[in-house]
């Protein structure tokens, strides 16, 4: 296979992300040549801060007093539409980096071998799968969301041409404005903009996910091949085939933890700041599913099924980070014991020395990290959701005095 075939397999493996990144104006290696495009990146950045953050931040201090409206302001968009913010920022800041990594990855692909590109489209076909699952998934959240909110709409539309009294209209995002919104096409405006920016927010948030989830696969990819290649060393050929051969797979074991630290910088610091809102999102849309089921909200049942999927949807992508993070650090680990494996019995005394310096160099897996204080792995996981749950319960237990 040629280097262009390779490429554009990868090209073909990574277009989703690719093409909303270019939408949104953040795709690392796009040129832009008229001044306009290069600012296309404010375009979401204003969708999402004015119809969404600073009128639900808005609404967040009118209802204070009122828990069940507090906790579905927090938990339909603001926090959600914050952290999409922050990764966008951080695409935008890194984009240097994040070329860096994806010429790592052509580069990678334009040299591997047969064999060892089997491993690599697994990998792809693997992000591709997860990606579009992803994407769907989100996607379906909103339209969920909003087909809920016509239907309100269009109920209060009845309720007001029968009862001729007039109430305010419901909004696609509860929130408050710096102006009025009542007058019909000012109100079509805010909510058909509010749609249209939840949907750019969702797009930021699945294509920062959408390059961690490439660039984590790749490099485990990556390492299993290392491992073959380790258990394929040319023992009962002369000395200096092994030496070489092992000095080349050392280097490249170099290279795969610059890749990784790479990665860690990149966005260890947006994760940490999304485990935290995570920990506290998942405590509230539980409590609200818990105070609807037990009728002690006035939401509707509309509103307990946008927020069960909501809610099984922010849980999939917590699970997505920490698998990734699993993954990683497993088959890192695994080098360990490639080395291990190789038969130094039929090597010479100085040569089987150097597997020890080798194995020692392996034996510290590869992790990711949210904020370098605790490893993204499944055992985290279950850690936030036992947090969620503590928070969860002492919100039950303080709910009257609220």
């Amino acid at each position: 296979m040629s280097d262009t075939m390779e490429n554009k397999e990868l090209e073909a493996g990574i277009k989703m992300c690719r093409i909303e990144m270019e939408i949104l104006g953040a795709w690392p290696d796009t040129k832009y040549n008229q001044w306009y495009l290069k600012f296309r990146f404010l375009v979401p950045i204003f969708l999402s801060v004015f119809f969404i953050n600073i009128p639900q931040t808005r609404m967040l201090i009118i209802v204070k007093d009122n828990l069940d409206d507090l906790l579905e302001i927090l938990t339909t968009a603001d926090l959600i539409v914050f952290i999409a913010l922050i990764k966008f920022s951080s695409i935008l800041a890194k984009r240097k980096d994040l070329m860096v990594l994806l010429n790592k990855m052509r580069f990678d692909w334009n040299t591997a071998d047969r064999n060892h590109k089997y491993e690599m489209r697994k990998s792809l076909i693997f992000s591709k799968v997860l990606m579009s699952c992803y994407n769907i998934c989100t996607s379906g959240t909103i339209f969920i969301y909003a087909a809920s909110r016509f239907l309100v709409l269009r109920q209060h539309n009845e309720e007001t041409r029968c009862s001729n009294i007039t109430s305010m209209k419901p909004m696609f995002i509860r929130s408050k404005f710096f102006f009025e919104t009542e007058y019909s096409i000012m109100f079509e405006i805010i909510w058909i903009g509010q749609f249209i920016a939840a949907f750019v927010a969702k797009m930021a948030f699945v294509t920062y996910d959408g390059f961690f989830i490439f660039s984590i696969l790749h490099l485990s990819a990556q390492l299993i091949n290392l491992k073959i290649d380790f258990r394929s060393l040319p023992v009962e050929e002369n000395g200096q085939n092994f030496t070489q051969s092992l000095k080349c797979l050392v280097q490249k074991h170099w290279d795969l933890k610059k890749f990784r630290t790479l990665v860690e910088e990149n966005f260890n610091q947006v994760f940490l700041v999304q485990m935290m809102c995570y920990s506290v999102t998942l405590c509230l849309q539980s409590y609200q599913i818990v105070t609807i089921l037990t009728g002690e909200s006035e939401k509707n049942s509309a509103t307990l099924e946008f927020i069960v999927i909501f809610t099984i949807s922010n849980i999939l992508s917590l699970l997505m980070y920490c698998y990734m993070g699993e993954k990683l650090s497993t088959e890192s680990s695994g080098l360990h014991y490639a080395v291990y494996d190789i038969e130094w019995y039929k090597l010479k005394p100085s040569e089987s020395k150097l597997l020890m310096i080798v194995m020692h160099g392996t034996k510290k897996p590869l992790v990711i990290t949210a904020g370098k204080f605790t490893n993204l792995s499944l055992s985290y996981f279950m850690q936030i959701l036992k947090t969620a749950s503590g928070y969860l319960s002492m919100l039950l237990a303080v709910q009257d005095r609220l």
